[in-house]
Formats: structure tokens, C-alpha cells, sequence
């Protein structure tokens, strides 16, 4: 049984195709095809669904799990220059990691296995170009800088940023912002703990 409100947020607002609805719900294909009909909601064009599709309005609302993905991505993601997609790669050791981030994200995308490195990509051009407008792009190594946050949320993003950086073996180039970023963990080193903890 699925809802009309939870059928069309599904396959119009987040654009799924009527088999990964199916394989969401745990229906079949013609299931959902009738419940469409029943609740009469238009068809789109075959041609027109993604087969990998994204929370696009993720990086939108401030919380700790959305600072927490951000920070990961501003650390060690790739965002491409010319094209709407998300890149991350870690070793398969940290799949877990990877596994978090797509389903906070993208849900429907695929963490890809390769010898000892798993790979996460994300294809969306709302969230590409939020990620843009928050300073995370294609050259953010040497030019990253730091969007205006809620205090409460700072502490998680820039302490995922600093972990990820010295887990991965990253020497830290935001040098103009190195300080704060101590300072602050200094200062709120308990509740950077517990909110990594809940993560």
C-alpha cells in the first residue's frame, strides 16, 4: 500500500521511475503503475527519469548530518567544473562512510567497488550548484572558503573537515582559517564529540 501524497512526492517531486518506486516499497512495476492511475497521477516519459536521483534541496536546511556530508565533501570530495556531478572516493575500508553520505543524499546511487577503493557519485544540478554557491567547487583546495553557519552546526562541519583531512593524510592549505577552526574545536570539544558520536 502506498499513498497518493507518498506516490507523487516519489514520482514527481524526486523524479523516481515506477521501478525503483517498486523496489522502495518492496511492490512490483504494474503495482505502482495502478496505484498512478487509481490516484490519477500523469505519466511522465520514459526518456525523461534519471536512473540515480538526488535529494536536491539536501544541502538547503542547516542540521548536523547535512554539515557532516558537506564537510566530508569539502574535505575529500570532487566537485567537476563542467559537469553536475559529485565524486568521492575512499578506501573500502571506510565503505561505511560512503554508504552514510548516499543515503543522506542520493539513496538510489550505487557505492561502486574497485580493488581497495569504493566510489560514490552523485549526479544532481541543484545540489552541484548549491554546493558552488557554498564555495565547495571544482577548486576548492587552495580557495576553499567557509559559508556563514548557524554557531550551533560549525562545530560539526569544521571538525568533519579537520578529520577528514588528517585521516586521510591531506595537508590542511586553508591557512587563513586554521586558527578559528582549532579555536572553536578547542573551545566546543565535548559537544563536537557527542555530535560525531550520534553521526
Amino acid at each position: 500500500m502506498i499513498t497518493k501524497k507518498e506516490l507523487y512526492k516519489l514520482y514527481i517531486k524526486q523524479n523516481l521511475s515506477c521501478t525503483q518506486i517498486a523496489s522502495l516499497k518492496k511492490m512490483g512495476s504494474t503495482t505502482v503503475l495502478n496505484y498512478l492511475k487509481k490516484y490519477n497521477i500523469p505519466r511522465k516519459n520514459s526518456g525523461a527519469q534519471v536512473k540515480y536521483i538526488a535529494v536536491n534541496d539536501y544541502f538547503n536546511t542547516w542540521s548536523d548530518n547535512m554539515a557532516y556530508c558537506l564537510g566530508f565533501i569539502a574535505a575529500d570530495g570532487h566537485v567537476w567544473k563542467d559537469r553536475p556531478y559529485i565524486t568521492i572516493c575512499v578506501h573500502k575500508d571506510d565503505i561505511q562512510v560512503l554508504n552514510f553520505i548516499r543515503d543522506q543524499i542520493s539513496p538510489m546511487s550505487k557505492v561502486r567497488l574497485s580493488q581497495d577503493k569504493c566510489q560514490l557519485c552523485i549526479y544532481s544540478r541543484n545540489i552541484h550548484s548549491r554546493l558552488v554557491s557554498l564555495g565547495v567547487d571544482h577548486n576548492k583546495t587552495f580557495n576553499l572558503k567557509f559559508p556563514k553557519i548557524p554557531k550551533n552546526i560549525s562545530v560539526i562541519l569544521l571538525g568533519v573537515f579537520l578529520m577528514v583531512m588528517a585521516v586521510f593524510g591531506k595537508p590542511i592549505f586553508i591557512l587563513e582559517v586554521k586558527t578559528t577552526i582549532m579555536l572553536i574545536l578547542c573551545r566546543h570539544q565535548e559537544t563536537f564529540y557527542k555530535a560525531c558520536k550520534n553521526i
